[in-house]
């Protein structure tokens, strides 16, 4: 079992740094400083979409900002690290298996695993050492799938102010995504039902639940009649800008990007198609096609035969900053419910337009001063924008000079402040004392 014992303490420097200190109120009324404590399914160095790395912008620039940041999550072994002045905690998993098994599994043993996730009360015990020791001011939750929802059951039994930020769907759908491998769901099928019953009776711990988009929190809302308006609050992703401001490109060839998940959900069969009505249209020549980003092997290879005659290239796993120095114009194609659509921000940060699909949170980005919005249910939908930015490139290079300025909108620092005059607020408010822990 992880224990905060006195060497450990000592290695991260938590003595001098107060975290003994008794009056946890009177030093927040005091400094504002706080002791935080983040939790979410998986953390730096594993990074499996923007959940994971809106957590660490955040986790960091609070650190940055003097406050104490502690990061609870899912790891292959029990360990404690200071990453970038962020103490993390990571537990491995009590579920029949861990979120790092990629193997598929029975229906049997698929069905256990989410049941027990969804009502899991094996950290109750661990957590409730921990976050003794630790005494925060404010708890805040993010992706809980391998923790389980009953987390909160704990947190809330120390009397502590939780805010859960909901960056997927995972409180509705155990596939977090709301997508039925074709469509997006407009309700609960089946299997959600069951796995939302067990949650629901969770619901009511958080104090306030934060949603990364209107459309995140409205689609919650839909299920969670039990919860008032006032306690929803949004407050969109961050992204880290860039230090220098990218050059103006003047290429020939036009250069059209997509970066993430190379899936069907991503639509990136719908890019395919559309830059194919796009090479019956001018000439094959004038434009290239780069998609970054990982996928299974076989899917691939069908969109590589798709793709058969034109200018393309699959770059796998890149850098923002590599990708984005190439490109012109970043297409944004997704078919399922994006919450937020943390590549149409950085994509602009990096001075480089977007064209995204109408959906989801993504309609909550688009601004015709620097990004073109479509209808995939449209029979025109993105090829006509395609084509009219190949006939007149000065449309492409002013909306990139604005680009930058726009995504600034959407600062790390910003965000930072957002969530901590939250915590401060429910600190305030609850007016509770702080926990009596032996040290």
């Amino acid at each position: 079992m992880l224990f905060f014992n006195d060497g450990i303490l000592r290695s991260l420097g938590e003595r001098e740094s107060g975290l003994w200190r008794s009056d946890s109120s009177n030093k927040l009324m005091m400094n504002k400083k706080m002791k935080i404590v983040l939790f979410n399914t998986f953390y730096y160095p594993k990074l499996v979409g923007g959940a994971e790395i809106s957590v660490q912008l955040l986790a960091e620039e609070l650190v940055r900002n003097g406050h104490q940041v502690y990061v609870f999550t899912i790891g292959k072994k029990e360990e404690i690290a200071r990453i970038n002045g962020v103490i993390v905690i990571r537990l491995t998993s009590k579920n029949i298996s861990s979120v790092y098994d990629s193997r598929k599994h029975g229906f049997f043993a698929t069905t256990v695993w989410l049941m027990l996730d969804s009502m899991n009360p094996l950290y109750h015990f661990k957590l409730s050492y921990l976050l003794k020791r630790i005494r925060p001011d404010v708890v805040h939750t993010n992706n809980v799938m391998g923790f389980s929802p009953a987390i909160w059951l704990t947190i809330k039994r120390l009397n502590l102010p939780l805010v859960h930020t909901m960056r997927d769907y995972y409180l509705l759908c155990h596939k977090c995504n709301m997508f039925d491998g074709n469509n997006n769901c407009n309700a609960l099928c089946g299997s959600c039902k069951v796995t939302h019953v067990a949650k629901k009776w969770l619901l009511d711990k958080p104090d306030v639940f934060v949603g990364v988009s209107k459309f995140t929190v409205a689609k919650h809302q839909e299920n969670m009649e039990t919860r008032p308006l006032s306690d929803f609050k949004v407050i969109y992703n961050a992204v880290q800008l860039p230090s220098t401001k990218e050059q103006e490109k003047f290429h020939e060839v036009l250069t059209v990007g997509y970066m993430g998940r190379i899936a069907k959900d991503k639509g990136v069969e719908y890019l395919v198609a559309e830059i194919r009505k796009l090479a019956d249209a001018v000439p094959i020549s004038s434009f290239e096609l780069l998609l970054a980003g990982e996928g299974p092997t076989e899917y691939i290879e069908y969109l590589k035969e798709q793709l058969k005659g034109l200018n393309y290239r699959f770059l796998g796993k890149v850098k923002p900053i590599d990708f984005y120095k190439e490109v012109q114009l970043t297409v944004v194609p997704s078919v399922w419910n994006e919450p937020f659509g943390r590549v149409v921000i950085e994509s602009l940060s990096y001075g480089v337009p977007v064209c995204m699909a109408a959906r989801g949170g993504l309609t909550e980005l688009y601004n015709e001063r620097v990004s073109w919005i479509f209808n995939m249910d449209d029979q025109n939908g993105l090829f006509p924008i395609l084509s009219n930015v190949l006939r007149n490139r000065s449309l492409l290079n002013d909306k990139a000079k604005l680009a930058r300025e726009y995504a600034a909108k959407f600062s790390i620092s910003e965000n930072a402040r957002q969530y901590a005059r939250l915590y401060a607020s429910l600190n305030t408010e609850s007016g509770q004392k702080p926990l009596s822990v032996k040290p």
